[in-house]
């Protein structure tokens, strides 16, 4: 399945065998089984065929998923799925791995959105935003914006693609590539559009998503900055 030849997959095994029964050099107590370790390394080769060429990488990112799992509370199978989704998104390599999970972890944490619904969200939103000059915290603080007034899920993310997608096509000073999302959002926020220009704008489909960011231009600055701060502290 991985295209492993078999002193590989015995290395990976021994590997997952020791973390199995020891705490890794961050204090991280591992849980899980050596069976389900290895399911765990089958799911992130699978997902990101690149680590397979550097097992240390491959490594690397099933731990940081194994951390997001007990942090977050959620199955391990759905920790590597959200973990290995955000990155392909972004195109984020192995060493950025800690930082997506502080930045899932956080969301989960203090945010009213799961990890689950989160994941979905990025998947739909997560190429368009990466495009429109977003880093995940941004992403995910949007996701969380919108999410405590009910929008979440592939529905919030299909609607965040649009926003982004239609800022990233207009004026440069709503282009979140040019001024940042945040600053784009107070931008379009002073332009005191009408609901029927908001329509015209963005939508029908997308006109709750960015009715909601432009009301809560303070809410998604607080929510971004707490992803960087709880996360760090889901981490440690």
């Amino acid at each position: 399945l991985t295209g492993l030849d078999d002193a590989s997959v015995g290395r990976l095994q021994q590997q997952a065998e020791q973390m199995s029964q020891t705490m890794d050099e961050t204090g991280l107590r591992v849980t899980q089984s050596a069976s389900e370790i290895m399911e765990a390394y089958k799911l992130v080769g699978s997902a990101k065929p690149e680590l397979l060429a550097v097992k240390e990488d491959l490594n690397k990112v099933t731990i940081e998923a194994i951390r997001l799992s007990q942090a977050a509370g959620i199955d391990l199978n759905q920790a590597v799925t959200a973990v290995t989704t955000s990155m392909n998104q972004f195109g984020a390599s192995a060493n950025e791995t800690d930082r997506y999970v502080n930045v899932l972890a956080a969301g989960s944490k203090v945010g009213a959105v799961a990890v689950e619904n989160i994941n979905e969200a990025v998947l739909k939103s997560g190429v368009a935003a990466s495009q429109a000059g977003l880093k995940i915290e941004e992403l995910v603080g949007a996701i969380e914006t919108i999410g405590e007034r009910g929008l979440q899920g592939g529905d919030a993310g299909t609607g965040l693609k649009n926003v982004f997608l239609t800022l990233s096509q207009g004026a440069d000073d709503t282009n979140p590539k040019i001024v940042g999302m945040q600053q784009a959002l107070e931008n379009l926020k002073a332009k005191n559009l009408s609901t029927a220009e908001m329509v015209q704008m963005f939508g029908k489909n997308a006109y709750n998503v960015a009715s909601i960011l432009v009301d809560s231009t303070d809410a998604f600055a607080i929510s971004r900055s707490e992803e960087r701060r709880v996360g760090k502290e889901c981490r440690s």
